[in-house]
């Protein structure tokens, strides 16, 4: 680690302590003990591993480590519980449980985690109702093509499924400034699977922005946030496809959505993958590159991505 990334970690730790709101979010991000970082300045020179071990020596509480968990299906199980007591995840009100499973089970599950090495398992017809859900963690998630680091784990489990999808359904997608199903009797036409679709892409940008967004301070790996990326744009796609400006009677809700996942930090950030066209999904003159083409910006995300450039 740098001596710019120590310093960057102490400003936050040392900000955040001032901000009396935080407790929990910096528990989400950092875990316990809090006095890690202090005991990683003390130590750093030991390295990663050593720092691990101290750590877990310092709290009184010996931890099963990703790198374990990976080389070792049998300890699998053991972390991801681990990780539930470091984190706190079995306190939040809106997770039921984080559980370890060698079998995909999602018969239950209308939303995913795309690359299906976690789930949670919630229903559209859950959003805003305040119940608890269960979130499941599969093999495929210690395979490092998915999850090179514990950051990026970490990414998956608590900035995706349990900030992203369990949270955000709870309470209705806070970053929509909260609504119900109701705000979605919207629909016309004979397809009436598009409501399903449009939902699940909500809850799907609502959960990888959270990840994009919480990148940087959780340290996800290149790799990782340029997969996340190219989720995020395959979702985004969707609700932009112009076919939905006349299936849709309200456009106010379809308007909020596009305006709140016109992410900067996504659609300015060069795109690499397979059958996605390269470059920035954002385009000069107000275009943009999405999954089925190029398509022209409404005014007002013209308006806002000019404010970018300022």
């Amino acid at each position: 680690m740098s001596r710019e990334r120590r310093e960057e970690r102490r400003r936050r730790f040392q900000e955040s302590a001032q901000e009396p709101d935080l407790g929990r979010r910096r528990l989400l991000v950092y875990g316990v003990p809090a006095a890690t970082l202090a005991v990683e300045e003390a130590v750093y020179g030991f390295g990663r591993r050593a720092l691990a071990g101290i750590a877990n020596r310092f709290s009184g509480t010996s931890y099963v480590t990703f790198e374990e968990a990976k080389r070792d299906p049998g300890k699998r199980e053991q972390y991801v519980k681990d990780v539930v007591r470091r984190f706190g995840l079995d306190n939040l009100p809106y997770v039921e449980r984080v559980y370890y499973s060698e079998l995909q089970d999602i018969q239950n599950a209308s939303v995913t985690n795309i690359q299906m090495s976690m789930s949670t398992d919630f229903i559209i017809g859950d959003i805003g109702k305040g119940k608890k859900h269960s979130i499941q963690v599969y093999k495929e998630a210690f395979d490092p093509l998915d999850n090179e680091t514990e950051s990026d784990f970490l990414s998956g489990l608590i900035d995706h499924e349990t900030e992203g999808h369990a949270r955000s359904v709870h309470f209705g997608f806070e970053d929509l400034g909260g609504f119900k199903l109701k705000d979605f009797d919207f629909i016309s036409g004979a397809d009436s699977k598009i409501p399903y679709y449009f939902l699940t892409s909500i809850s799907e940008l609502s959960a990888y922005k959270k990840q994009v967004s919480l990148s940087r301070q959780r340290g996800t790996t290149q790799r990782k946030l340029n997969a996340v990326r190219v989720a995020y744009m395959q979702y985004y796609s969707l609700i932009m496809q112009p076919a939905l400006d006349d299936l849709i009677s309200d456009k106010s809700v379809l308007r909020r959505c596009r305006e709140v996942f016109f992410d900067q930090q996504v659609l300015t950030s060069p795109i690499e993958a397979t059958g996605y066209p390269g470059g920035t999904p954002l385009m000069p003159e107000g275009k943009l590159r999405t999954t089925h083409g190029i398509i022209e910006l409404p005014d007002y995300l013209k308006a806002k991505a000019a404010s970018w450039e300022k």
